[in-house]
């Protein structure tokens, strides 16, 4: 693979990404288990911290049962699995820009308001008589009402909220997998995975180059690139999720239907 700043699924799909070394492994995991398409499956996605990269989670179980798995958030260390399934993320970078791009940068209801924007006459535009400071003997019925009053138009303010966010959602139309598709022709990707080949063997090493790595490391690998001659960028579990992306369109619009159409903030 050239190297270059940045990656797409585009630059890594078709076995692109992967060893002559790491190959064998892959062909035998697809004639023992299968390929991903029947093994994985696209079981969440979250909004980063950026408000725009998002990040999809797939699971895919082990090819030969009991495993470790690769801790990033400790040093890439190993530990027990709790149900025998490695994870794979696909963060997608600027992926919200895009989804705006696509729809024009507007993510509720399309149809254009038939409304007039009401004209506020400038008498009412005119700052209010200021009100006199309370007095210090205000009896506490006074206060009392004083705080009731200021309970109520918080809770007022809290059910208009609340209201027009299930608004925003029940107008959000679905994201779709041709949505998906063109997201995914266009945008960056960073990649990991726990399983332990993947940072261990370098493939997170090689990815962290390109600034492709969901959570990268400066530690080359030494004993296995005499086997994958620094030519591997996957894993054998994320390059077949890789070369069969296009199959879980369907999972990934629902995952990120479910999450963007309760960021309106995010998203107006």
């Amino acid at each position: 693979m050239t190297l270059q700043e940045v990656l797409q699924i585009s630059d890594l799909n078709k076995d692109k990404a992967l060893s002559a070394f790491t190959a064998t492994f892959k062909d035998l995991r697809k004639s023992t288990l299968g390929s991903e398409k029947a093994l994985a499956s696209c079981e969440a996605a979250g909004i980063a911290e950026n408000d725009d990269d998002v990040v999809f989670v797939f699971t895919t179980p082990s090819t030969y049962g009991g495993f470790k798995i690769s801790n990033p958030k400790q040093n890439f260390g190993l530990q027990n699995s709790s149900d025998g399934k490695y994870r794979l993320w696909v963060c997608v970078v600027e992926c919200l820009s895009a989804l705006k791009a696509i729809r024009g940068e507007n993510l509720g209801d399309t149809e254009d308001s038939d409304e007039e924007e009401t004209e506020i006459p400038e008498e009412d535009l005119e700052e209010p008589e200021p009100k006199p400071e309370q007095e210090e003997d205000a009896s506490d019925e006074d206060v009392e009402k004083e705080q009731d009053e200021e309970a109520d138009r918080l809770t007022s303010t809290q059910n208009t909220n609340q209201r027009e966010s299930r608004l925003y959602r029940e107008a959000f139309q679905a994201i779709t997998k041709d949505e998906i598709s063109q997201i995914i022709e266009v945008c960056d990707v960073k990649i990991w995975s726990d399983t332990p080949a993947f940072h261990w063997q370098g493939a997170n090493y090689h990815l962290s180059q390109m600034d492709a790595a969901l959570y990268p490391t400066n530690v080359k690998p030494q004993k296995w690139d005499k086997y994958h001659r620094g030519d591997n960028y996957l894993d054998k579990h994320t390059q077949g999720l890789v070369n069969d992306l296009p199959h879980f369109y369907g999972q990934m619009a629902q995952r990120l239907t479910d999450i963007v159409s309760k960021r309106k903030d995010t998203l107006t």
